[in-house]
């Protein structure tokens, strides 16, 4: 048998590595997506229908329909979610030090990650950066419009994500048995 043909098994203390890597990994992205639901969610909950105009309140079912669709399902859903959770469980299987230690920015590819896909993460993030401050001296209730979709998407996205960590692989075993 030559070196080239055995496959090394990783010790317990390497899987235990990648298990605590691929835990902080998604526990650091459930953080940060809750956190922003409990900031905004006073300021979203403030709202009332009887209080609000026509026109606000058409912008806010928009809003909400734009930001549950648009962001929750088709940005977290069909693009973060999977991605990062593929991504989480690459830390379990190949723990190196640096993706255990920055698991939440691997798992969100704001680190080692093809070139693209750096760029629109990382610019993705100063995006929203810039965009808060000036969310935070909208008038009332065009705040209160704002935080509810983004409340809103940033839930959908997180029970996206839980999703794709939990659920998902779950299934996939079902999945592959009725494809057979």
């Amino acid at each position: 048998m030559t070196a080239a043909s055995v496959t090394a098994v990783p010790s317990a203390a390497t899987r235990a590595v990648g298990l605590l890597g691929a835990a902080w990994g998604v526990a650091g992205i459930s953080v940060l997506l809750l956190g922003g639901v409990i900031s905004m969610g006073p300021y979203a909950m403030e709202l009332s229908w009887a209080e609000l105009s026509g026109l606000q309140r058409g912008v806010l079912i928009g809003y909400l329909a734009f930001m549950i669709g648009g962001k929750g399902y088709m940005g977290f859903h069909r693009g973060f979610s999977p991605r990062a959770a593929s991504r989480a469980r690459e830390i379990a299987r190949e723990p190196r030090p640096l993706r255990v230690l920055l698991a939440p920015l691997y798992s969100m590819s704001l680190i080692q990650a093809p070139v693209g896909r750096l760029v629109r993460s990382w610019g993705l993030l100063l995006i929203i950066a810039a965009i808060v401050p000036v969310v935070k001296i909208l008038p009332w209730p065009w705040r209160g419009i704002v935080d509810a979709g983004v409340v809103a998407g940033l839930s959908v996205g997180l029970l996206s994500f839980w999703w794709f960590v939990a659920v998902k692989p779950l299934l996939e075993p079902i999945e592959n048995m009725r494809e057979t």
